[in-house]
């Protein structure tokens, strides 16, 4: 059976409608601490109910997204000669296959058949890792949060497609409770280096691509504080 990540018509990130596909509503960033003493102190990976997942990862690069299919997100795929990565960094500053590009007022590809970007030349790298959830937090729900991804991109958990992602600059954040295994769990991704959102997200800037940002494990309690909003109405003496 084929992903949806390959069936999509059109193309996920070739979709101006899509934005993303079962992520987690956006929310404020908020940290979950069993004691006041950690919380206070505000560090929120010293927190046991935060893992951190950076560092080494395998990758696989492709110029173009049908160079790296789906099917290399499975759990059982034998990575063990894939390059390795540093996660969090743009793939341009490590592994070099295509050129960090630095644009102001011109895109960086073609623009003759908008809102779609170039299906042959638009580099793609599946990044993969493996975690295991810490025995603590047996029943409890468990969130998986991508800080910053370049720029679009598909994400598979033990081998089973659990959604997509595009924007850059915002945080992607998915439930993956119903796809843990006791013991190790693969952790795939499918990263595209140029989506219909790179249209947005252009001018004066250096174009990277990658996992730029933490990665990261979470779990609320099942009665939690999930967003918040500071309202400040001005008085008359503004």
């Amino acid at each position: 059976m084929m992903s949806l990540a390959d069936s999509a018509q059109p193309r996920d990130w070739q979709n101006p409608a899509m934005f993303g596909r079962n992520k987690a509503p956006a929310h404020a960033t908020l940290t979950p601490y069993p004691e006041q003493a950690l919380a206070a102190a505000g560090d929120r990976y010293h927190s046991p109910w935060v893992k951190l997942l950076n560092g080494e990862w395998k990758f696989r690069w492709a110029a173009c997204p049908d160079g790296a299919p789906a099917s290399l997100a499975a759990a059982d795929v034998d990575d063990a000669d894939w390059e390795r990565i540093i996660v969090p960094a743009s793939w341009q500053t490590q592994v070099r296959h295509d050129p960090p590009m630095y644009t102001n007022v011109q895109y960086p590809f073609p623009i003759d058949d908008y809102p779609r970007v170039p299906e042959g030349d638009n580099p793609t790298a599946i990044y993969r890792t493996a975690f295991s959830v810490p025995a603590s937090w047996a029943g409890r729900r468990v969130f998986l949060t991508f800080e910053g991804v370049e720029s679009a991109f598909h994400l598979w958990v033990n081998g089973v497609e659990v959604g997509y992602s595009q924007d850059s600059r915002l945080p992607a954040e998915f439930d993956i409770t119903r796809h843990l295994q006791q013991g190790a769990n693969s952790l795939a991704l499918r990263v595209y280096r140029w989506s219909d959102g790179s249209y947005l997200e252009d001018q004066d800037h250096w174009r990277l691509s990658g996992i730029y940002r933490d990665v990261y494990l979470w779990t609320p309690p099942d009665t939690h504080i999930r967003d918040f909003r500071v309202r400040t109405p001005l008085d008359v003496a503004y």
